[in-house]
């Protein structure tokens, strides 16, 4: 887990774009967002769809909100290690990360930094994508994937936060849906309506039988 840190890092951000092995970090593409109701448990979601290995650098990066970290000096604090090809990396808020049970985020920043009412995110350089008011759900189970980042146009469904380690949950698991009632009028209801009258009957005659 690393932390959102200061400008300090931006020179060495620097020294490292140069690599050998051609690193970049261009190829990060937002995937999917989620604010529970008061705002304090969110994520962005960021996924690689190229099949890139190197999309490594990422260290000195930054994400700017309408309400946030306008003068990016909130940054990523430190690059990924390891293959990227078709994987995803998470950012999460404070609260987010103190949650049990859900993916660790991969960095954090402040709660409150996406306003599920509407909202322009920014990834550094690379990226800006506009939720629109009345598109993020706000009932805490449900999140917004990306379909199209050029629309934008977006899926609604149960969040599935997913880390670069590929540990992947749900904050608020909903709970299985109530069972179907069965109509009185089924058969298996006027089965059931039966049997339930002959035991019946057969108890009232029992009981009316005159004892020897």
């Amino acid at each position: 887990m690393r932390r959102i840190t200061g400008l300090f890092g931006f020179a060495l951000a620097m020294s490292t774009f140069a690599s050998p092995a051609m690193s970049g970090s261009h190829l990060w593409r937002f995937s999917e967002f989620y604010s529970s109701p008061d705002r304090s448990v969110q994520f962005i979601e960021m996924a690689e769809n190229f099949g890139s290995d190197n999309e490594t650098q990422i260290l000195a990066h930054w994400f700017e909100t309408d309400s946030y970290n306008s003068d990016h000096s909130e940054i990523l604090g430190a690059n990924l290690v390891g293959s990227t090809a078709h994987k995803k990396f998470l950012v999460g808020s404070v609260s987010y990360a103190a949650l049990p049970g859900v993916p660790a985020p991969d960095y954090i920043i402040p709660d409150g930094a996406i306003n599920p009412a509407g909202d322009t995110i920014v990834w550094w350089f690379y990226q800006t994508i506009v939720i629109p008011p009345g598109v993020m759900p706000s009932d805490g189970v449900m999140s917004i994937t990306v379909d199209d980042p050029l629309v934008p146009s977006y899926t609604v469904g149960v969040n599935s936060p997913t880390n670069f380690a590929g540990e992947t949950g749900i904050i608020n698991e909903p709970p299985p849906p109530p069972p179907t009632p069965v109509p009185m009028s089924s058969p298996q209801a006027i089965v059931g309506i039966a049997a339930i009258s002959a035991v019946l009957g057969v108890v009232a005659l029992r009981r009316g039988r005159p004892r020897a």
